[in-house]
């Protein structure tokens, strides 16, 4: 997904993902058989290997097991950080574009189903560009009358986006797809191993559709007013990604 990432390249054996991860052998035994990891196709059909996003993930799913998750749950988790592994796989993206596509596809699809969605007004372009002072009366936002007003006038945009590229998927993704992309960008997100003291940190649980739901942040700042019906996860992403590659593996 990423241009460049610090996570390795090479594929890894099923005794390599038990000694990296920490997770027994029966353990990963009994995943492997319930398709929650993915292994990669190779000649040899009778041995697995694994990529380094399937460590993360395996990772997760562990952290979750350790505070009472039962396998129905794995299954739930699982499905949805597959479904962004293979997502990201075919979505070359930069980093900053990542990060603005989840948020451009809630507001289209937020507009397809006739929601509003608010914008940045076009008139202010013209007091930018002249260096002049917006007067008082001019709105700072308004809302959206087409998907490419959303497009051209979000309030997302990094300067450096390639927009166009960004957009055309925007268009194709459902609220599920960029959600589950959006949660494993976080979780493979090169930043962790970089942070300098930062971590980040996911509060998630299953709604009542049985469908993964999360807030996320750095530290505790977790801007939202989103808020699980009842019980929720707490598990430092960071930490997570840090006991993978904190030693050379």
């Amino acid at each position: 997904m990423f241009e460049t990432s610090p996570y390795p390249c090479d594929l890894f054996t099923r005794q390599k993902l038990h000694e990296i991860t920490g997770i027994s052998d029966d353990v990963l035994a009994y995943w492997l058989k319930e398709e929650l990891l993915v292994s990669v196709q190779t000649e040899s059909r009778r041995h697995r290997r694994f990529s380094y996003e399937q460590l993360h993930i395996a990772k997760v799913l562990d952290a979750l097991r350790t505070l009472g998750a039962n396998i129905s749950v794995l299954r739930a988790y699982s499905s949805f950080l597959q479904h962004g592994c293979r997502l990201s796989a075919v979505t070359t993206l930069t980093r900053q574009e990542a990060h603005s596509l989840p948020h451009l596809t809630l507001q289209i699809n937020r507009f397809k189903r006739g929601e509003e969605v608010e914008i940045l007004n076009p008139e202010l372009a013209t007091y930018w560009d002249k260096n002049l002072n917006v007067p008082d009366d001019v709105q700072t936002r308004v809302l959206a009358e087409s998907i490419d007003d959303i497009v051209e006038h979000s309030t997302i945009w990094d300067r450096d986006d390639d927009r166009h590229l960004v957009a055309s998927i925007a268009k194709t993704m459902s609220d599920f797809d960029v959600s589950s992309f959006d949660l494993f960008r976080e979780l493979t997100d090169p930043g962790h191993i970089n942070r300098g003291g930062q971590e980040w940190n996911w509060v998630t649980w299953l709604n009542a559709a049985g469908e993964v739901d999360y807030i996320s942040g750095e530290g505790g700042n977790m801007m939202t007013t989103k808020r699980p019906a009842s019980a929720a996860f707490w598990l430092n992403v960071t930490d997570l990604v840090c006991e993978l590659w904190s030693q050379d593996n």
